[in-house]
Order: C-alpha cells, then structure tokens, then sequence
C-alpha cells in the first residue's frame, strides 16, 4: 500500500536525521511533513528555471553545432547542465585531471555556508 509519504523524493527519516543532528533535538512530525513539501516544492521550482535555461543553452549549442556542419546533440550533457545552473546556483567546480581520469568536485553552498 503506498501511501503520499513513500512517493516523496525526500524521505521522511532522512530529513528527520537532519533536522535532529542540527537542532540536537526531537522534531514534530509536522514539522518534518511541512518541510518535506516545502523543499520539495522549492526543488521542482528551480528545476523548472534550471530546465528552461537548458534548453535556451543545448538550442545555441546547436545552431552553432550546425553552422559548422555537426550533427546536433540529442542528448543534454553535463557541461549545458553546468552552465544552465550557473546562472541560478552559481555552483564552485574544479576540474582536477589524474592521468586519464577527470574529477569534477562539487564544493555544496551548504558547506561553503558554514565556513563563513
């Protein structure tokens, strides 16, 4: 039987986890109900900015892809996503390179955040 709470992306212990280990205490279900709909709302919101900044960047990727006479790209790799995110999340990247193998270290706003 499923019910609401099973179909959420964000699951219930887990934002109970977090909000314990940062508030070191007990939290109501409520609460933790409340938040999950909020962040998830908030979530879907800027997934929907992030989307249409993608497809305005893989569309200019691909007039110039045929200007040049490629094939254009079907698929939304990972350097459009990158730059579709940029404008929203501005996300810290670094691109270490180990022989033949690439890294790419995402620094959290989170973390960066608590530094401060």
């Amino acid at each position: 039987m499923n019910t609401e709470s099973d179909n959420r992306f964000i699951s219930y212990k887990g934002m109970k986890r977090i909000l314990r280990s940062n508030l070191n205490g007990n939290v109501s279900k409520e609460t933790i109900e409340f938040l999950q709909l909020y962040f998830e709302e908030l979530i879907k919101q800027q997934l929907r900015v992030i989307c249409g900044n993608v497809l305005v960047r893989q569309e200019e990727a691909n007039r110039l892809r045929e200007f040049h006479g490629l094939p254009e790209h079907k698929r939304f790799s990972l350097s459009v996503f990158l730059n579709g995110v940029d404008e929203i999340l501005k996300p810290s990247t670094d691109l270490m390179v180990e022989g033949e193998q690439a890294k790419l270290v995402f620094t959290c706003l989170s973390q960066k955040a608590k530094r401060r």
